[in-house]
């Protein structure tokens, strides 16, 4: 029932071709969502967090009654929150709107009771899975990614299929969750960008050479599906590094029995030999009806023991890797050392410095942003800025499109949302934001001095009618300077 490397059994359909795509859609309004009174709601004990967010447990005062509810607080109204009003589907999480809390949003979503696909799975004291209960689940997480593919409004790529991301209601049904990162497309191509978590994403997704198409879904499911029925974390122990070199540099895959009856063509290198999540359904539908091949299944489960042998194999080989890594990689951390010597040595004199780019902070883009937090990363080397923080915060930079305008706007609360949890290097930051701030007022409120020559004039002329006075008088004042100081003046003070 896994899935190999042997070749396709038929030409995968729409949505591999790679044709022309379109970006995002723009960040919808909140006024197009439906909107839920701030004191409708309560918030629980926390269920999780992410990179866009954390999830609470919550109660949802409605109708009269008290319904439980997941709420996601996030910092920003995304993608998430547009795809989730959009689509509808027995197998993705219920959207039920979303509730301003000033300056956070609250996404609210029905709960599921069973929690996560992936704490139910690696509980080590839940009883045997039986192989009709991992085919119902495989077959309802293929029909939501299904819908996302084919029957939403618009083509949706999920991006990070993981088990941790399918929750199971109070009668085990599977439902996708978390869109955070998900792509909204019209046709079934989008540029590569950072979106999933290690083990379960595709080589495309960590190589970047290529457009990510809805293939990248079809092989974080096939690592779901490996998941469930093996009952293993996969690439246990390893880290996220090793496991993005294993899979985009060496096509290393999870290990394979060769006695597994069925396999599914979901882990090939080239996205267009996987199949599509129809081909899969069909796959797992002749499963079901096929008496024989579901007890083929059935037996494999129960006697998998050599399986685990050969999983444990494989983790040790890619320790083994891993170790000899760390050999190589010891040459490189002494140059890094030294040179992290060289940086401190300087850092009384970064720390003078304003760290301000040139011109005006508000015409900042994003870039500009990331390379002013980088100056601040080198400048605080003696806060223990680690390098993870300094990527999470320029992708979220990124994510949340924080420009120089909104950069100033930015308040010690918002940096404990980006993931800034430690509180001397929150103020350290908000320092700096403020250093930035009052930098750009300086800049904006220079006395501007220059010689202005003013001409009065004065006409004077004879009525020539009876009943006006004699001479009339007319009052002419001019400017003149020279050309090369045209100037815009908003406010201006004049010495008489």
């Amino acid at each position: 029932m896994p899935l190999d490397n042997s070749p396709p059994a038929c030409s995968s359909s729409q949505s591999q071709d790679g044709s022309s795509g379109a970006g995002d859609d723009e960040r919808a309004p909140i006024s197009n969502y439906p909107i839920i009174p701030r004191e409708d709601l309560t918030l629980g004990a926390a269920l999780g967090a992410g990179a866009y967010g954390s999830v609470y447990r919550g109660t949802w005062r409605t109708g009269g009654k008290e319904v439980q509810v997941a709420i996601k607080k996030v910092f920003m109204l995304e993608k998430e929150a547009d795809i989730l009003s959009k689509v509808r589907h027995r197998n993705i999480i219920q959207f039920f709107g979303v509730s301003h809390t000033n300056p956070d949003f609250f996404i609210v979503t029905e709960f599921a009771e069973n929690g996560s696909l992936y704490d139910y799975v690696h509980k080590s004291y839940s009883s045997e899975i039986e192989f009709d209960q991992v085919l119902t689940w495989a077959i309802q997480i293929a029909q939501g990614v299904g819908y996302l593919h084919y029957e939403a409004p618009d083509t949706i790529i999920h991006r990070d299929l993981k088990s941790k991301n399918v929750v199971l209601s109070g009668d085990l049904v599977c439902k996708l969750c978390d869109f955070g990162t998900s792509k909204n497309l019209t046709h079934s191509w989008t540029a590569p960008s950072w979106g999933g978590t290690a083990a379960w994403m595709s080589p495309e997704i960590i190589s970047q050479k290529e457009g990510i198409t809805t293939a990248t879904d079809v092989w974080s499911y096939g690592v779901v599906l490996w998941e469930m029925i093996a009952r293993e974390i996969p690439y246990k122990g390893l880290t996220e590094f090793s496991i993005y070199s294993m899979i985009a540099q060496q096509g290393v895959t999870l290990v394979l029995p060769e006695e597994c009856p069925q396999t599914l063509n979901c882990w090939k290198i080239d996205p267009k030999d996987r199949y599509d999540m129809k081909q899969v359904l069909a796959a797992l539908d002749f499963m079901k009806e096929n008496s024989e091949v579901t007890e083929q299944c059935g037996v494999f489960l129960r006697h998998k023991a050599g399986w685990k042998c050969e999983i444990e194999k494989q983790l040790k080989q890619l320790e083994d890797k891993k170790i000899d890594y760390a050999k190589k990689m010891e040459e490189l951390t002494k140059w890094e050392r030294a040179l992290k010597r060289r940086e401190e040595s300087q850092r009384e004199l970064l720390e003078a410095d304003p760290l301000v780019l040139d011109g005006d902070v508000t015409l900042w883009d994003e870039s500009h942003v990331c390379h002013w937090m980088r100056k601040i990363a080198v400048a605080l080397l003696f806060y223990d800025f680690a390098n993870e923080m300094l990527d999470r915060l320029v992708a979220l930079i990124i994510h949340h499109n924080i420009s120089g305008r909104r950069l100033l706007d930015i308040t010690p609360r918002d940096l404990e949302y980006l993931g800034v949890c430690n509180i001397g290097l929150r103020v350290k930051l908000y320092r700096f934001l403020l250093q930035l701030n009052h930098s750009r007022n300086e800049k904006t409120s220079q006395t501007l001095c220059f010689s202005l020559v003013v001409h009065v004039t004065m006409y004077t002329r004879q009525s020539g009618y009876d009943f006006l006075p004699k001479f009339r008088y007319k009052i002419v004042v001019d400017t003149d300077w020279e050309d090369t100081y045209l100037v815009s003046i908003k406010t201006s003070n004049f010495i008489l």
